[in-house]
């Protein structure tokens, strides 16, 4: 593996990418960008699936769950012992060292951070605790998109899930609808701008590996060293 090109180029092969996030303009072309993110392996805002239907084994179904974090779990934005105090604290460093190196100044970065980590906290409030994800009839809730779309009217499911390559599907299975809310709530909370931000560091964050040099570094430093303390799974 040539480690040395692989550095050079850094992110600039995600250069398209990083300008469709720029032209989000509003909910719209923003709800358009996350699909087009989802497409390519992000997980941003939510997560989704397509696996089979747990309670009809002849189909698959496309499965849309609480998602969106760049910490494993809910429980790291919550807890209240020193361990996870710290973890937040490293992560927004973390966070904004990452953006540094993509090019945001020191200050812009920073505050980017906090940004985020602001978002990622308002997901994870309403995301379900590890206890509750193992019930799992609570957590399948089969709706159709029209459904899906009275908890976020702000995306247009059929629309959304298409510009995601997902066609030709009615019905879904939601595993959380009250996280749903929050997202629509969130969409109206923050501004575009803020939003556009999240969405680089999702970018960022995914392919931070693939990216190389610096930025595999800075990713290995706090995901396989600071948070692997406990040697737990890096997030994806």
């Amino acid at each position: 593996m040539d480690t040395a090109a692989v550095a050079a180029q850094g992110f600039s092969w995600l250069d398209s990418e990083f300008g469709r996030i720029a032209a989000v303009k509003d909910l719209s072309s923003l709800a358009t960008e996350v699909a087009r993110l989802q497409y390519l392996g992000v997980g941003a805002l939510y997560g989704n699936s397509i696996t089979q239907d747990e309670k009809n084994s002849d189909r698959y179904a496309v499965h849309l769950y609480q998602g969106g974090l760049g910490l494993p779990d809910r429980d790291y934005y919550f807890d209240t012992d020193d361990r996870a105090a710290m973890l937040r604290r490293e992560y927004v460093a973390h966070v904004g060292r990452m953006l540094n190196l993509l090019g945001d100044g020191s200050a812009a970065a920073t505050a980017h951070a906090k940004t985020i980590m602001a978002i990622e906290t308002e997901l994870a409030r309403a995301s379900r605790k590890l206890e509750d994800l193992r019930d799992p009839i609570k957590n399948y809730n089969a709706m159709s998109l029209d459904d899906v779309g009275k908890l976020t009217p702000s995306i247009r499911w059929r629309e959304h899930l298409a510009d995601g390559k997902v066609t030709g599907v009615d019905t879904v299975v939601v595993g959380q609808p009250e996280f749903f809310r929050q997202v629509e709530k969130s969409l109206h909370t923050h501004s575009v701008d803020d939003w556009k931000t999240y969405l680089r560091w999702q970018l960022v964050n995914a392919y931070a590996t693939e990216a190389g040099g610096r930025f595999d570094a800075e990713h290995f430093h706090f995901f396989g060293t600071v948070l692997n303390g406990q040697l737990e799974q890096r997030p994806r």
